[in-house]
């Protein structure tokens, strides 16, 4: 019994300490105790046997992963315990018997050099006799055994190390491999679309294994989901693929190759590759097997809706990844280029379980140290550009390196600032104490410029993105400017500003290009009732108040109407009623001048003069038309705003006079 407990005990040990007896690799039916060989199936013994039988003497292998039966096997196998059938001399495998993962870096060497199985036999079966005696007595190990264990360690790492091994292509049947990439940085919706569609391909293709890739790095408040979350998703690093392997490659949230970094290299073994992406204004430079790309707000909406059809049951924390996809990219549904696909998908997302308290958490995270700082930078070192109507705002900022999150940045600057558009450009040096060469530019836009278009913009300049928000990334030094001059940070900013200036917003739109015109009138002498006709026939609320000259007066509405009527006081005169005091606004107002008025004297209408005659009336609908919040409205409204003396302008004014005639009769 004692000698039963001594001899695994002594393996261990051995194993622990780098040591491989001899007759460890001769554990056969034979020569192994019987204990031992119960542990051991009879296909390993087998092997076991067979190799050290007919391998010659100084062919072996050290860390070969085709020699399973090495000391480290033998070891493994012991401490596993039965039922434990693992693929023995892995690099898994040996790292867990003897601590090191170089795949058998510690091991019994048949090339004639010096190993635990070889150094001093004699002196190592005394070195173990004594460390049983002292571990049976309870006693800890020497100081003197430390030393001999480091000088056993130190000849190890000193014995030269084997080639590489050459690189020889799997066989035919080797299980293939389905990888999805995100784009470089990821975001919540690159991630979440990719998780998705890894786990579309796995029912498709079971067999297969399907993972996720980064290429390089993710948004700082990803980073932080990932954290805890990482484990619960296929995710595989870039370096840990096995190229000769991949069958399908799938692209997510992007189509263009520079968007994934160095993970393009993908592309080239494999025998398919997909994209699916949300971004319809783009081409894509990827010869791909199948492009996918539909006007959402989201391509996370894409792939929820494939998952839905598929009828795939959704894990809590797959749901709430692609939940934070859609409501990242979309604003929570508030960005002009959310759709009701992306409220469904939301919507079935929650059925499936979706956290709103991980939603909650991860979907408005506060700014970093690093972003803080940027943001006051950019804040201090504002500077504006009002023209047309609108105030573009751009900020330079130097960094010593890249800060995580700028998108984040560039965002918090507009919601704090009056700007209909914030341009952020951070410029880094390649490295300190150069000039800088590397640029990004983030855009961002209020959906009340509804002409401005970042994606157009940064295309210029190989970027991209949404109308609202897009960004560039480039080099200063391959960047040449329209004028010819090398590129410099500040150069590219008064360029995009420009651009805005010259080929989105040229023209500035003010009153007269939205008013109604002409305009029903009253005169103030005439009776309350004879206005009520008026405002029946022409189904209007209101109308201005002239004199003969056209000057406005004042404003009659039907609530005045409304209120003679109940008093019974309908034959009064308007001027007794109308209102005499309201803004009026100029034919040349900008728009959002006109919008504040509104705002100020809480009008349902707005007279336009020009040269103090009234020209034109403004309505609520009208500036609805203008920010085209609405399909429903007509939006073109140019045809009323002709010029005084058109004969459309002259053919209304005597339709107009000749009604009024009908109703006096």
């Amino acid at each position: 019994m004692c000698q039963r407990l001594a001899v695994p005990f002594l393996l261990i040990v051995q194993a622990s300490l780098g040591y491989c007896p001899p007759n460890a690799l001769r554990t056969t039916d034979t020569s192994a105790p019987s204990w031992l060989n119960g542990h051991l199936s009879a296909r390993q013994r087998r092997s076991s046997h067979s190799r050290h039988q007919q391998r010659p003497r100084g062919t072996g292998r050290r860390g070969s992963s085709s020699n399973p039966s090495t000391c480290h096997a033998t070891h493994l196998h012991h401490q596993q315990g039965p039922g434990r059938n693992q693929r023995a001399g892995s690099g898994s495998a040996i790292a867990a018997a003897s601590g090191s993962g170089s795949g058998g870096e510690v091991g019994c060497r048949g090339d004639g050099g010096v190993t635990g199985a070889a150094v001093g036999g004699r002196r190592r079966r005394t070195f173990l006799t004594g460390l049983r005696a002292k571990r049976v007595a309870g006693e800890g190990i020497s100081e003197e055994q430390e030393k001999a264990r480091a000088a056993h360690r130190a000849r190890l790492a000193a014995t030269p190390k084997p080639p590489p091994r050459e690189h020889v292509p799997p066989p035919p049947n080797t299980q293939a491999l389905n990888v999805v990439l995100t784009h470089t940085t990821a975001d919540f919706d690159t991630l979440a679309a990719a998780v998705g569609l890894a786990k579309l391909w796995q029912d498709e293709r079971p067999d297969d294994e399907c993972c996720v890739c980064l290429p390089r790095g993710t948004h700082p408040v990803v980073k932080r989901f990932l954290a805890l979350h990482k484990n619960l998703f296929p995710i595989k690093a870039l370096r840990d693929i096995d190229h000769d392997r991949i069958f399908r490659v799938g692209l997510v949230d992007a189509q263009r190759i520079d968007r994934i970094g160095t993970a393009a290299s993908l592309l080239a073994n494999a025998t398919e590759v997909h994209v699916v992406d949300h971004h319809n204004e783009q081409s894509s430079d990827i010869n791909a097997t199948s492009i996918v790309i539909e006007k959402v707000g989201s391509v996370s909406t894409i792939i929820t809706e494939k998952l839905q059809e598929r009828g795939l049951q959704m894990e809590e924390a797959e749901a709430t990844l692609l939940a934070l996809g859609v409501h990242s990219d979309t604003g929570s549904l508030t960005f002009d280029s959310a759709t009701a696909r992306d409220a469904v998908a939301l919507a079935w997302l929650m059925e499936q379980g979706s956290s709103q308290q991980a939603i909650a958490e991860y979907g408005h995270a506060a700014l970093s140290q690093e972003q803080q700082s940027t943001l006051t930078e950019c804040i201090n070192n504002l500077n504006r550009t009002s023209l047309n109507g609108a105030t573009v705002s751009t900020a330079l900022v130097q960094l010593d390196s890249y800060v995580n999150g700028m998108a984040a940045v560039a965002q918090n600057v507009l919601d704090v600032t009056d700007s209909d558009v914030f341009m952020l450009g951070a410029h880094f040096p390649q490295k300190l104490g150069r000039d800088p060469t590397h640029m990004v530019v983030i855009g961002r836009a209020r959906p009340r410029v509804s002409k401005v278009n970042l994606d157009d913009l940064m295309s210029n300049y190989g970027g991209g993105g949404h109308r609202k928000a897009a960004a560039a990334s480039l080099r200063l030094s391959s960047v040449t400017m329209r004028g010819g001059e090398p590129a410099t940070a500040a150069g590219i900013m008064q360029d995009l500003v420009d651009r805005i200036f010259v080929e989105q917003i040229s023209e500035l739109e003010v009153a007269e290009d939205i008013m109604t015109a002409p305009v029903q009138t009253c005169g103030a002498t005439e009776t309350i009732e004879e206005v009520s006709k008026v405002l029946s026939r022409h189904d209007i609320r209101g109308m201005p108040v002239v004199d003969e000259e056209g000057k406005v007066l004042g404003l009659i509405s039907c609530k005045e109407v409304e209120k003679t009527v109940k008093l019974g006081r309908q034959h009064e005169l308007v001027k007794g009623w109308m209102k005499e005091q309201f803004p009026v606004a100029d034919a040349q107002d900008p728009l959002h001048e006109v919008e504040e008025k509104f705002i100020k004297g809480d009008l349902g209408r707005l007279p336009v003069v020009r040269e103090g005659k009234l020209v034109g009336l403004i309505t609520r609908a009208d500036m609805l038309r203008q920010h085209r919040f609405y399909e429903g409205l007509h939006y073109e409204n140019r045809a009323f705003a002709t010029p005084v003396d058109s004969p459309v302008r002259k053919m209304l004014a005597n339709l107009r006079k000749t009604l009024k005639k009908y109703d006096e009769e």
